[in-house]
């Protein structure tokens, strides 16, 4: 049984040739003839865009790098050489209105929102832990009494095998 075979070559009929079509001879093409003159066109540029001017950064002092991190703690927040802003007290002192934009008490405020709850979450971990902790030391304590009970047994077991 044969499974795979040579198919026969099929004869393909011959295309005929291809004609294309002719194109006419003389076809004008449209050409663009601006309405305005370029100065009246370069004065409309001037009038219609913006004057966009970079602004120049001014380099931030920088503060030298403590050479010794390992004296201060870890928790510890890095300590500021001078307030960045004026305190309420001072300002308030020489008489001059507070004023706070609202997006940055909002931003504030929120702020202060997520603090609270973060130390709500450190409570509840820290009772968690206390908890854990009081658990531990009464296992400990229990352990230490079964341990004390079990030395006294084998006391009481080694003087009687071996006084008697």
């Amino acid at each position: 049984m044969k499974l795979f075979s040579k198919k026969k070559e099929e004869a393909k009929p011959e295309l005929p040739p291809l004609k294309f079509p002719e194109f006419p001879k003389e076809q004008k093409v449209p050409r663009y003839e601006p309405g305005i003159s370029p100065t009246e066109a370069t004065s409309i540029k001037q009038a219609v865009s913006p004057k966009l001017e970079m602004p120049i950064r001014k380099p931030m002092a920088r503060r030298p790098i403590s050479p010794a991190p390992m004296e201060r703690p870890a928790y510890a927040a890095p300590a500021r050489e001078k307030p960045m802003r004026e305190e309420p007290e001072e300002v308030q002192k020489r008489g001059q209105t507070l004023f706070v934009q609202i997006d940055r008490y909002k931003e504030a405020a929120a702020k202060m929102e997520h603090i609270k709850e973060k130390i709500t979450e450190a409570e509840r971990i820290l009772e968690k832990l206390d908890e854990m902790k009081s658990k531990e030391d009464e296992e400990l304590t229990k352990w230490h009494h079964d341990l004390e009970t079990i030395k006294s047994k084998i006391l009481s077991v080694d003087k009687s095998l071996f006084e008697g």
